[in-house]
């Protein structure tokens, strides 16, 4: 009997253990199961970030321009540079009445905003000074563009736009009057043309990319305007038959100098 006892003793920690074992994975193997491969994710997650081979391809991605957050971006932006108008029909006119012609280069000032989406660009510029030759004008237009023409340092955007522009100049001419009173009672030695017309606007822009950086820089931007329709030249403060008719349509060239991502 006493030799029983001893071995019943003994089999109780087995017991127990058995038991313990078949609750574990019973009702609850599901749940512990979950957080050890949880724990295991965690860890292997941690431990491709921290690798060297990790870092090197992400630095890779990086100085092509192809970052992991690269659905969207803002490029902010100032501008001037050249701009060649075509005075065709009013500097004809001039001419045949033996006036100077209008000198066709303008100096453009302006701002540019455009938002990116993936590879897709939707962007706004407006030029409210324009100077020229006694001239002024300013030009609003709206464009779509991308950058999906890239290379390693550079990006090649290509812009296809509407907007509207309108210049206004100052022609002087020899008055006929002979005394001070004479100047206010005759035709004025001074004559302001107005013209303004919507335009087609075909561009490239030139982006650099810097070492080791998201972002780039946009440089240059030279294009062509075409005036949809042939306008007349429209006198101020006065009506005028027979006015001249241009389109002035205009090459440019910019020098830009902001950022974008």
């Amino acid at each position: 009997m006493k030799k029983l006892l001893i071995v019943l003793i003994g089999l109780l920690p087995s017991l127990s253990y058995s038991q313990t074992n078949n609750q574990k994975l019973s009702k609850d193997s599901i749940r512990f199961y979950r957080q050890q491969l949880s724990e295991l994710s965690r860890a292997t997650y941690d431990s491709m970030i921290r690798s060297d081979r990790y870092k090197v391809l992400l630095d890779k991605l990086q100085q092509n321009g192809k970052r992991i957050d690269d659905n969207f971006g803002v490029e902010l932006c100032g501008f001037t540079g050249i701009q060649i108008n075509n005075y065709e029909s009013l500097n004809s006119r001039l001419s045949s009445l033996n006036i100077e012609k209008k000198r066709t280069l303008a100096l453009p000032i302006g701002i540019g905003l455009a938002f990116r989406f993936n590879k897709f660009i939707v962007g706004y510029d407006m030029t409210p000074t324009l100077v020229g030759d006694n001239s002024s004008g300013a030009y609003i237009h709206g464009y779509v563009s991308t950058n999906i023409i890239r290379t390693k340092k550079w990006i090649f955007s290509p812009q296809l736009g509407y907007g509207g522009q309108s210049i206004t100049t100052r022609i002087k001419t020899k008055s006929s009057a002979s005394d001070f009173n004479s100047y206010f009672t005759t035709s004025a030695n001074q004559v302001e043309l107005r013209h303004s017309n919507s335009v087609l606007d075909f561009a490239i822009a030139f982006k650099f990319v810097p070492p080791k950086n998201n972002g780039y820089v946009p440089l240059f931007r030279m294009g062509y305007r075409h005036g949809i329709k042939s306008k007349e030249w429209e006198v101020k403060n006065g009506n005028s038959l027979n006015a001249p008719i241009d389109r002035n349509s205009n090459f440019y060239f910019q020098i830009m100098l902001g950022f974008g991502d």
